[in-house]
């Protein structure tokens, strides 16, 4: 399993765009960006949405067992197998649409 940093990096780079053009999307700097994809930080719940909106993935399969605990006991995690991207349910305000040069 991937971690969160590596699913980050998975995300943009698949997205095709660099540390920096995320970062700009974003409205945060390329360092952190870096920070996040090495795993030294962990992103506010508020930045995995964007990620997720400009990158189009489902944020579930973005946080991965950051969603884990928050199942009840007799419900399962979430999963992104089966989800339609587009019905995710939630959209990021003033997201940046980013289209690899």
């Amino acid at each position: 399993m991937f971690s969160l940093g590596e699913r980050i990096r998975k995300a943009r780079e698949d997205l095709g765009v660099s540390q920096q053009q995320m970062a700009d999307a974003l409205g945060v700097d390329r360092k952190t960006i870096g920070t996040w994809e090495k795993g030294q930080h962990t992103p506010r719940y508020r930045d995995l949405m964007l990620i997720s909106s400009v990158s189009d993935v489902s944020l579930e399969w973005l946080a991965g067992e950051l969603f884990r605990p928050h199942a009840g006991r007799d419900e399962a995690a979430p999963t992104p197998e089966g989800r339609n991207r587009s019905s995710r349910g939630y959209a990021a305000r003033g997201a940046a649409v980013l289209v690899p040069a």
